[in-house]
């Protein structure tokens, strides 16, 4: 008989930095990607408009291009095992996780861009996938990502 080890992937825990002073600029991580429940030898995905989408909001407070670039690992972990994961990215100045956004390499980074006219808020959302391998341990995976948010001019 063969079993089969349930795999949990809890979420991913961003970290972030500013571009300017705070008062400028603000990136706040309002969700963790979360994939739950997977098996081994089964593609898990997540899209960037799931509710399990990693998702942050940055807040321009004045007319700023900004570049943003992420850190993405190419490995979540659990003590010594490792399991690969791929990652997708949008960009939208709307809330809503159901309205597409404009689709970005994640591995490359985007601009945003604010004119005092403009909306103030842009969403960043994370989707991912991961091919669990057949032999692949059970466990809480988990990774990091780091979003740096740098001023490019105004």
């Amino acid at each position: 008989m063969k079993k089969l080890f349930l795999l949990i992937v809890i979420c991913l825990t961003f970290s972030s930095a500013y571009s300017q002073g705070s008062s400028d600029v603000r990136i706040t991580n309002v969700r963790n990607m979360a994939f739950n429940n997977l098996l081994p030898g089964i593609t898990g995905t997540i899209a960037t408009t799931n509710s399990k989408a990693g998702r942050f909001s940055v807040d321009i407070r004045k007319s700023s291009t900004l570049a943003v670039t992420f850190a993405l690992p190419t490995y979540l972990t659990s003590g010594s095992n490792k399991l690969p994961i791929t990652f997708t990215a949008t960009k939208s100045n709307n809330s809503n996780d159901g309205v597409l956004g404009t689709s970005f390499d994640p591995y490359s980074g985007t601009t945003i861009r604010r004119n005092n006219s403009s909306t103030r808020y842009w969403y960043l959302r994370l989707g991912g996938t991961i091919l669990t391998p057949t032999n692949q341990q059970g466990g809480n995976y988990s990774g990091s990502i780091i979003v740096t948010i740098s001023f490019t001019g105004s």
